[in-house]
């Protein structure tokens, strides 16, 4: 087990990850907390009741107005969530908490379950472990499945989140298993997915293409929604992304992203329809065609523009001006950084830059790194400088490792490749981000 150890300035710089969960949610799926980035980590803002046994509830007994006020609430979270404010959603789950306890077992099992999911993305990972354990055994006790599931599925994120493997897939087993007692279908995509993200990542493609297979048929049962778009996204990025995936993933990825801009066009969803256009984008520039990469970024942009949506911009904007720089225009890639600097800034304040659910790029970048990057156009003597700078913290960080005992490869990059002969490596990673501290851990065969 081996971790990566990146360093690329004196200071560790939080790393964000924007995603289609981040545009829409709907019942049960807004509980199941799918990562497209983990976990690829994307939050869909709320259309319907966060929870679908709220208005079981409801029937069953009057909606006082207390009971409205919690489901407000939920939703009012749920939106925030939807925009990265973790802060925010987390102030108002607190409020929603002392009046669901008095309500019904069901309205406390669905706050419990948003405010454990909301305090692990905030890195308050011991309590978030609390809350979702407290909201399985209310669920449990008030027979309500799919929120015992959601909450089952955001406990085996939390764990494979911290190298946990085998715990993430115990709570997962048991969430599909209850996600298919309450006939929830975009649950149970939404576990499977995480479940062959896991399998791809432990280099086991069969296993992730057994279970993309099966969250694929549970996404065509959906009806043409914001969720089944979100779901294809999902398959379709993994397929892209798996080791040693071949023509046939690809096409299967490239086939899964048109049918998830076609649903989003239809349900007038441009958030999604950027993202679709967006991984149709890095698709095209995985072959090497930087041609169409650069067209089909360019409509993911003018999508995310009609969606009014600042994180979605800067996402694909960077992109543009890689290309655009590899093409020689350096004066059409300065403006994309600078656009993507813009919207950067209009979006960060809000964001929970205090904390990092995932660490699954090897170069993370703050808004400073970007417009640095821009700069360094004009500039070689600052460029240089620079390099001398990361080359110099790389040779201290290496030997600070040597001398606690890691063992450390030779680096030319702006990481170091170490591991600890007598450490576990998930441990070490875990403790690590408990002190905010940002590594990549690798427990992929070949490594190992």
């Amino acid at each position: 087990m081996t971790l990566n150890l990146c360093r690329a300035s004196r200071f560790w710089r939080p790393n964000i990850r924007f995603n289609p969960r981040w545009s829409w949610r709907r019942a049960s799926a807004s509980l199941a907390g799918l990562l497209l980035s983990w976990p690829l980590a994307a939050i869909p803002a709320p259309s319907d009741p966060p929870v679908a046994a709220l208005s079981q509830s409801a029937a069953a007994t009057p909606t006082s107005d207390q009971a409205r006020q919690v489901d407000t609430l939920l939703q009012r979270a749920d939106a925030y969530q939807a925009l990265g404010q973790y802060r925010n959603a987390l102030a108002v789950l607190r409020t929603a908490q002392p009046l669901a306890e008095v309500l019904d077992r069901i309205r406390c099992a669905a706050v419990l379950s948003a405010l454990g999911e909301t305090l692990w993305r905030i890195g308050a990972t011991a309590d978030a472990r609390h809350e979702l354990n407290r909201s399985v055994a209310l669920a449990r006790q008030a027979k309500a499945p799919h929120i015992a599931a959601a909450s089952l599925n955001h406990l085996g994120n939390l764990a494979a989140d911290q190298g946990d493997a085998a715990a993430a897939r115990r709570a997962w087993q048991e969430s599909l298993s209850l996600a298919r007692q309450a006939q929830d279908a975009a649950l149970m995509a939404a576990v499977l997915i995480n479940q062959a993200r896991l399998a791809a990542q432990e280099g086991d493609t069969a296993v992730a293409e057994t279970l993309l297979v099966e969250a694929a048929r549970q996404t065509q049962t959906l009806p043409a929604s914001h969720d089944q778009a979100h779901h294809l996204l999902a398959i379709g990025q993994l397929r892209r992304t798996l080791p040693g995936a071949l023509a046939l993933h690809r096409a299967q990825a490239a086939q899964q992203f048109a049918a998830a801009a076609a649903i989003a066009r239809q349900v007038n969803d441009q958030r999604s329809l950027s993202y679709a256009l967006g991984y149709q984008a890095q698709l095209q520039q995985d072959e090497g065609r930087s041609a169409e990469a650069l067209a089909w970024y360019r409509q993911a942009v003018f999508a995310a523009q009609q969606a009014d949506a600042p994180e979605l911009l800067y996402r694909w904007q960077w992109p543009i001006g890689r290309l655009l720089k590899a093409q020689g225009d350096h004066d059409g890639a300065i403006l994309a950084y600078q656009q993507g600097v813009a919207n950067w800034q209009a979006i960060r304040r809000d964001l929970a830059l205090d904390r990092v659910k995932n660490s699954f790029n090897s170069y993370p970048l703050d808004r400073l790194a970007i417009a640095g990057a821009a700069a360094a156009f004009a500039d070689r003597e600052h460029f240089e400088r620079t390099c001398r700078a990361v080359i110099a913290d790389r040779i201290e960080l290496a030997t600070a490792l040597q001398a606690l005992g890691f063992e450390v490869l030779p680096s030319a990059a702006n990481f170091v490749f170490a591991r600890h002969p007598q450490r576990d490596a998930a441990e070490l990673a875990a403790a690590l981000r408990e002190r905010r501290v940002i590594v990549r851990h690798f427990r992929q065969p070949r490594i190992e």
